[in-house]
């Protein structure tokens, strides 16, 4: 679960059942740094103050950071997070997903609010999203949500106020990202181009689970690894309309073999492809030109297999694919690694 889709407005307020929030201390007049990135939040931003700070790992893989305006007209929560699967058009799309489809904001009759690409402090490229949307939840009129990348790591920023002028919450918006401190670009990221709907939906057939053994297990966690990297051209992806509101079914550049599947908005999804054949790199046999088609969890600095099927699964077989019994691999897809 995500923190948006999880906690809903006073996003820090309530936790997804069976998580536990890990409150990190921080005098309220001292500003807090992200180990990892450098990412300082300092205690108060444009008018807001810095009212918490909690991360749902230990090892600030998925931090955030609550503010709230002197007369609690306004709040702005941040969401740090290392995304197994860092391509920020699908969490963006899943952050909108997850604010529209919750019944207390009333606007999942509406039309979809547009996605506007825009440069964060220090990037050399519009690679970021935001959206500013009405929201009908006791006071509160509007609410905007943006997205920014930061060298294999992805900030959330959502605002919500009791403005109705979403202009006026937009502006908000830009002086509170402004006022965050963000570190230097060590590669610049590309321009982020918003997810749409597929032309055509894919065509399912339930698949055959298959058994797995070392070398399947290690070429389909190898291949997820080639496919998703923050130093690669980032694919411009798609919606299928298997997508729900619990997840997103995602297709990179119109995919027909393959697809990703985001749950939640916090940066954890499967990939869902043929297997790469690097038999030869490894010295073993090839699967014989029989397909083979690998579900992997692509987690927070790791990747492993789940399951492999005959064909491409229906989302919802390889959603529920329960963990195979047989060998399993988890490598590692961290930079440092």
């Amino acid at each position: 679960m995500g923190w948006v889709a999880a906690a809903g407005m006073l996003l820090l307020g309530a936790a997804p059942a069976g998580a536990e929030q890990r409150v990190l201390e921080v005098p309220a007049t001292a500003s807090w740094q992200h180990a990892a990135t450098g990412f300082i939040a300092p205690p108060k931003v444009a008018g807001f103050t810095r009212t918490k700070i909690a991360d749902s790992t230990n090892e600030e893989l998925d931090v955030a950071i609550a503010y709230a305006s002197p007369d609690n007209s306004a709040h702005a929560d941040v969401y740090l997070f290392k995304p197994g699967l860092y391509d920020l058009p699908v969490w963006f799309d899943r952050a909108m997903t997850a604010i529209r489809s919750r019944p207390e904001y009333g606007i999942a009759g509406e039309p979809a609010a547009t996605a506007v690409a825009f440069s964060r402090p220090g990037a050399a490229a519009k690679s970021g999203l935001r959206a500013v949307m009405p929201i009908h939840y006791g006071d509160y009129k509007s609410s905007a949500v943006a997205l920014l990348p930061m060298d294999g790591w992805l900030v959330t920023v959502r605002m919500s106020s009791t403005a109705a002028d979403p202009a006026e919450v937009d502006a908000r918006l830009t002086a509170f990202v402004a006022g965050l401190r963000w570190p230097a670009e060590k590669k610049p990221a590309a321009e982020a181009v918003p997810v749409v709907d597929c032309l055509k939906p894919l065509a399912f057939k339930k698949a055959k689970r298959l058994p797995q053994d070392m070398t399947s297990a290690l070429i389909a966690a190898t291949g997820a690894m080639i496919r998703d990297k923050p130093e690669a051209p980032p694919p411009v992806y798609c919606r299928d309309p298997s997508s729900t509101d619990q997840y997103g079914v995602y297709r990179p550049n119109g995919s027909k073999d393959g697809y990703v599947v985001a749950r939640g908005d916090a940066g954890i999804a499967l990939g869902v492809f043929p297997e790469i054949d690097i038999s030869g790199f490894l010295g073993t046999e090839g699967s014989g030109g029989k397909s083979r088609v690998s579900v992997t969890l692509l987690n927070r600095g790791t990747v492993g297999e789940i399951a492999s099927f005959n064909r491409l699964p229906p989302p919802e077989q390889a959603v529920n694919a329960p963990p195979s019994k047989g060998t399993h691999i988890t490598v590692s897809s961290s930079k440092e690694n």
